[in-house]
C-alpha cells in the first residue's frame, strides 16, 4: 500500500478527452482528493496560454508544471523555470530555418507563443504571435517546437548536430512534435524538484499519462497509471492501467481507494 500525498496529471490524452473537454466526474475525483489534502500538480507539455481556461481557473491555487517541465507556477508565482539562452535559440532558428524552409516552428518564452514562420495563417492556426527571426534570436526560451506536417522530411540525426549544448531532444503525438528543450526539463525532473521542496519522495506520487513524455514519471513514480489509450511503451512501465480518457479513467481509477491510501 502506498500513502500518497501528491497527484500528478497529464492534460492531453489523459485528464482531456479527443475533444479536448473535461469530464465532471474527473473534476469532482479530483476535487475529492483535494479535500483529503492531496497535492494536486498539473503537468503537460503545455504553455500557460494554452492551459484549459475554466480548468486553470479553477485549481490556480495548484501547481502547474508546464512546458514538458520548462516551468512551474502556483498562485500566478513562478516556482522554477528552465531556460535556453538567447545567443543559442538565434543559433538554432537560423540552422533549422536554413535547412527547413516550409516546416512550421515556434518557441515558448514568457509563458507566449512566437514564430518567424512566413505564413500567418499557419502561426494562427499553432497560437503563435509572427515576430522576425531577429526578434526570436533575442529571446530566452522554454521550449523550441517543431511541428512535422510531411512537407518536408525531417532527418532527427541532422538536428542533433545543431543542438545547442545542454539541451534534447523530445518527440511526442506520433512524432508529429519535434521538441528541443533545455537537459533540464521534464515531468519527472519538475516533480523532483517540487518533492524535494516540499519533503516528499517519489514513493508519495501518483501519477497519470499516456505519451512518451510521461514515460519517466510513470516508471519513477510510486504509483504510476497510464491511461487505455495511452503509448505501448507507457503501459510497459506502469503498475496499472485505466481507463481511456474518453472514458474518464482517472474518475474511475481515483474511485478505487484499495489501490492507495
Amino acid at each position: 500500500m502506498y500513502i500518497i500525498k501528491l497527484i500528478s496529471i497529464d492534460l492531453d490524452g489523459t485528464l482531456l478527452k479527443n475533444d479536448f473537454s473535461i469530464s465532471d466526474k474527473c473534476i469532482q475525483a479530483i476535487r475529492f482528493q483535494k479535500k483529503k489534502n492531496i497535492i494536486i500538480v498539473f503537468n503537460t507539455s503545455r504553455p500557460l496560454k494554452l492551459l484549459p481556461k475554466n480548468l486553470y481557473e479553477e485549481f490556480y491555487d495548484d501547481y502547474w508544471i508546464l512546458s514538458n517541465g520548462g516551468f512551474c507556477v502556483k498562485s500566478g508565482i513562478k516556482i522554477f523555470e528552465n531556460l535556453i539562452e538567447s545567443n543559442n535559440v538565434k543559433s538554432l532558428s537560423k540552422s533549422f530555418t536554413t535547412l527547413y524552409k516550409n516546416t512550421f516552428f515556434s518557441i515558448e518564452s514568457n509563458n507566449e507563443i512566437f514564430s518567424s514562420f512566413q505564413n500567418l495563417k499557419k502561426c494562427t492556426q499553432y497560437f503563435a504571435q509572427q515576430i522576425s527571426e531577429k526578434d526570436i534570436g533575442r529571446k530566452d526560451i522554454t521550449k523550441f517546437l517543431i511541428i512535422d506536417e510531411g512537407k518536408e522530411k525531417i532527418c532527427l540525426d541532422t538536428l542533433k548536430t545543431f543542438l545547442p549544448i545542454n539541451t534534447k531532444l523530445l518527440i511526442t503525438d506520433n512524432n508529429k512534435y519535434i521538441q528541443i528543450m533545455p537537459k533540464m526539463s521534464s515531468k519527472l525532473l519538475g516533480i523532483l524538484e517540487l518533492i524535494d521542496s516540499l519533503d516528499l519522495s517519489l514513493e508519495n506520487v501518483l501519477s497519470f499519462g499516456d505519451d512518451l513524455n510521461d514515460y519517466e514519471l510513470i516508471k519513477n513514480s510510486g504509483i504510476g497509471v497510464a491511461m487505455e489509450n495511452a503509448h505501448s511503451e507507457i503501459k510497459k512501465v506502469s503498475k496499472y492501467i485505466t481507463k481511456s480518457n474518453e472514458e474518464n479513467g482517472i474518475y474511475h481509477f481515483l474511485n478505487n481507494t484499495k489501490k492507495f491510501q
